[in-house]
C-alpha cells in the first residue's frame, strides 16, 4: 500500500483513529518507522462532565456540586 502526503505534509494512514499516538523515527536507508504507542493507563484521566441538576446548579457527574475549591482541584490535574 502506498500513501500521499498533502501539501500541508499530512498522511492518511486507513487504520489509524483521531487522536492516536505514533512514535517515528528513520532508519539509516532513509525509511520512515511508524511505530503506534499504547497510551498509558497512568497518566490517562478520569473524564469528568458537567451536568445542570434540577435545581439549576452545576454538577460534576456524581453529584458532586461544583465549588470554587473543586474547580481548583480538576484544573491542577490538568497539566
Amino acid at each position: 500500500m502506498t500513501v500521499t502526503a498533502d501539501d500541508r505534509k499530512r498522511v492518511m494512514l486507513p487504520d489509524a483513529r483521531p487522536g492516536e499516538l505514533f512514535d517515528y523515527s528513520r532508519d539509516a536507508e532513509g525509511r520512515i518507522i511508524l511505530r503506534r504507542m499504547k497510551p498509558d493507563p497512568e497518566t490517562k484521566l478520569p473524564r469528568k462532565q458537567l451536568v445542570k441538576g434540577k435545581d439549576g446548579h452545576i454538577y460534576v457527574t456524581g453529584g458532586i456540586p461544583v465549588t470554587t475549591e473543586l474547580v481548583r482541584k480538576l484544573m491542577e490535574e490538568f497539566p
